[in-house]
């Protein structure tokens, strides 16, 4: 990180001030290259129906952070630069709240997409003093003593839009695309007839680059980003990661434990599988299959059934449990206990 230096005595410069806050400007945006790459990503900014119901929505704060250039216009006294990449921040303190509006013919549906983007804008305008050298006791009033006013920020925000679609009839309306250099976050279903929106017409796409892991635990690793399925479903890739660790377990076989009368072991457990997943891309899917228990075993001799198979997009697999031949077969004989031996009935 560069840093400037100045010496007793000598005449300050604008550029002195100019020049720190591009400088941290430059030491962020290469700190935020380093922990999420240069693809655009999303944190914060959730998206939920207004209390009490409406047809309206609210933005949470948030930020996105997407690669842009150091300056497209002049920086006070410093000139643009618009040839060097750096990863910038915007940030949203506030809330955002956005409207929508049912279709007019019965039937249809429109989908609205929200969409984010940096925005980059001076503000905060103020006539500022400047010096008079024919009267330094006098300031002017703005440049030349023109009184024109000049902006005192550069601010770095989300740009937040809503991109509405074409009415279809329902089942078959489409989300639109994001503009060029916006990041498509959420899709908002809004039927004919329909007075109030809720969370079910809300749809977060599987393409929004939001940031699911924090630091300090940067990349995920042990612990961290860690996702346990227990039914069959989906895993999509989040924003950032190119690789997963999964382990697998089988669904357990049947056994006749739960026989009254029937005294028998647990079930045979089912396999075990463990694999690092490479080349993966944000939003992609990944379907997962949660291997079922075996049913159990009656005493009319039904076998208990076989455990099912995990599975992850058929890439890794780990089998079912299943019981030998013997436990399958046929229920296990009765046996009592007496204080000499056993025996079977």
């Amino acid at each position: 990180m560069d840093r400037n230096i100045v010496y007793a005595g000598s005449i300050p410069l604008d550029t002195d001030i100019l020049s720190i806050n591009r400088n941290a400007m430059l030491a962020i945006g290469s700190v935020l290259r380093l922990l999420v790459g240069p693809g655009t990503c999303v944190d914060g900014l959730e998206c939920t129906p207004t209390n009490p119901p409406s047809m309206s929505v609210s933005v949470a704060p948030g930020s996105v952070t997407q690669l842009s250039v150091i300056d497209v216009a002049p920086y006070g006294s410093l000139a643009a630069d618009t040839s060097t990449p750096i990863m910038k921040m915007g940030i949203n303190s506030e809330k955002t709240d956005f409207n929508f509006q049912a279709p007019n013919i019965p039937g249809q549906s429109v989908n609205y997409l929200i969409q984010a983007s940096l925005q980059e804008t001076d503000t905060n305008d103020i006539v500022l003093p400047y010096y008079n050298a024919a009267d330094p006791s006098l300031s002017y009033s703005g440049p030349g003593n023109s009184g024109v006013a000049q902006s005192t920020l550069r601010r770095q925000l989300v740009n937040l839009q809503v991109k509405p679609g074409v009415p279809a009839p329902t089942g078959t309306q489409t989300t639109p695309s994001p503009d060029e250099g916006a990041v498509g976050l959420y899709s908002v279903s809004v039927a004919s007839g329909q007075i109030a929106i809720n969370t079910t017409s809300i749809l977060t796409l599987p393409t929004a680059p939001f940031l699911y892991w924090k630091a300090p635990q940067l990349r995920p690793g042990f612990g961290s980003g860690v996702r346990s399925f227990t039914s069959s479903g989906s895993f999509v890739v989040p924003h950032g990661v190119t690789q997963v660790e999964v382990e697998l377990w089988g669904g357990g076989s049947g056994s006749f434990a739960s026989v009254a009368g029937l005294p028998s072991g647990g079930g045979a457990g089912g396999g075990y599988a463990k694999r690092l997943i490479s080349g993966l891309t944000p939003g992609q899917a990944l379907d997962v299959v949660v291997g079922a228990g075996g049913a159990a075993g009656t005493v009319s001799g039904t076998a208990p059934g076989n455990g099912g198979t995990s599975s992850i997009s058929n890439i890794v697999s780990a089998t079912g449990g299943r019981l030998n031949y013997l436990a399958t077969a046929n229920a296990p004989p009765k046996w009592s206990h007496s204080a000499r031996n056993w025996r079977q009935w």
